[in-house]
């Protein structure tokens, strides 16, 4: 089986233990980072099929995830990148798409449910023209 790579890009620590702990136990090879900065640096050094990355990583930048998100695109077109975030509207969700977002979801969200989501993104952004997600109505 070939080896899935996923970066968890999340300010609170028990969110990436959890996350972490999660798509291990899943087969997925996790790496994590608390700031911009790192999740920057790992990205230019390994490959992932996706990256999970908050809004907030900052307390002095309120969106600095947005960051991430267009680094992860940049560096690695060919990678997922999933916003995945407590803090957004209707506003966010089209930024984050437009920064280069696959898919964007609120927490709280049930790890079972994230894994469902991610293993489908290949088949669903086919058909959704290039975005996956959205708020609760």
């Amino acid at each position: 089986m070939e080896e899935r790579r996923m970066l968890i890009v999340d300010d609170e620590k028990p969110i990436r233990l959890a996350v972490r702990q999660y798509f291990r136990a899943q087969g997925w090879e996790v790496d994590e980072a608390a700031d911009p900065e790192t999740a920057i640096g790992l990205l230019g050094v390994l490959h992932y099929d996706v990256v999970i990355a908050d809004l907030r990583l900052d307390p002095r930048d309120d969106q600095s995830g947005f960051r991430v998100v267009r680094e992860a695109r940049d560096a690695q077109p060919d990678c997922f990148v999933v916003m995945l975030t407590a803090y957004g509207d209707e506003s966010v969700m089209h930024r984050a798409w437009d920064e280069g977002a696959h898919a964007f979801f609120l927490k709280p969200i049930a790890l079972d449910r994230l894994s469902q989501l991610i293993s489908a993104l290949p088949e669903a952004l086919g058909s959704a023209g290039g975005h996956l997600g959205g708020l609760p109505s």
